[in-house]
C-alpha cells in the first residue's frame, strides 16, 4: 500500500497470494513527492503483521 504522509487514504499496490510471496508495483503513477510505503501479511494461523518504510520518489 502507498498513501502520501498525512493522508488518510490508502492505495493497494498489489496482492501476492503464492510463494515466493512478492509484489512488482508500478511507482510511476504516484505522485513525484515523500512517499508512505507499508506491507500487511497474514500468516498461515491468520495472524497480521505489518511494517513500513518512508521514501521519496524522484521527479
Amino acid at each position: 500500500m502507498s498513501r502520501v504522509p498525512g493522508s488518510p487514504e490508502w492505495t493497494v499496490m498489489g496482492t501476492g497470494t503464492a510463494g515466493p510471496h512478492r509484489v512488482f508495483a508500478d511507482l510511476s503513477r504516484l505522485p513525484s513527492a515523500r512517499i508512505e510505503l507499508r506491507v500487511v501479511v497474514r500468516d498461515a494461523a491468520g495472524r497480521l503483521g505489518a511494517d513500513g518504510e518512508f521514501t521519496t520518489l524522484p521527479r
